[in-house]
């Protein structure tokens, strides 16, 4: 029996030049294409976490980051009734997705109502908190804050390394949240 030459080879190909690709490597993708979903979805849970009542406003930073000290935390404070908030974090959603790596917290306080902020937050993934009328003003006044959206960046170290009044665009936020 003689070999092929590489021509001949290439025209019993199927059309178009394409191989299948073998059964371990069709397995492999998509064992890798779960995977990735699975990490995806993962990162787009949203999870409700209590904070105590009696954390005083300098305690808070610290109480809200340091189950996630060795990570980038992105702390939006935000309420149901704002619009430019819930504009900006539309806008922030695909940034979640390019840096998976951030922890996302949204705090929020008594001003939305629990039942709309609980509606609300079903489409917001990450980890969200709500503060009382007294702790968000505070908060707020310790740290020279006259509005929202207000946003603080926390690096791996829990060290503050931004913050800011208003939406600031994602290149900016992709920008506090990379810079080591």
């Amino acid at each position: 029996m003689r070999k092929l030459t590489n021509q001949e080879d290439r025209d019993h190909e199927p059309l178009g030049g394409e191989r299948r690709p073998s059964m371990k490597r069709w397995w492999m993708l998509l064992l890798l294409a779960v995977w990735s979903a699975a990490s995806l979805q993962a990162q787009m849970q949203v999870e409700v976490k209590e904070l105590s009542a009696d954390v005083q406003a300098e305690q808070l930073i610290a109480r809200l980051t340091h189950p996630y000290r060795g990570k980038t935390v992105l702390i939006d404070f935000w309420a149901t009734w704002c619009g430019p908030c819930m504009r900006a974090m539309k806008s922030i959603h695909p940034l979640k997705e390019e840096l998976p790596e951030v922890v996302y917290l949204y705090v929020a306080d008594a001003s939305s109502p629990e039942p709309q902020w609980r509606q609300a937050i079903e489409q917001i993934p990450g980890v969200h908190y709500r503060l009382t009328a007294q702790q968000s003003y505070d908060f707020f006044r310790l740290q020279g804050f006259d509005g929202i959206p207000a946003y603080i960046v926390v690096n791996a170290e829990g060290e503050v390394t931004y913050r800011c009044i208003g939406f600031p665009g994602v290149k900016a936020l992709r920008r506090e949240l990379t810079t080591e």
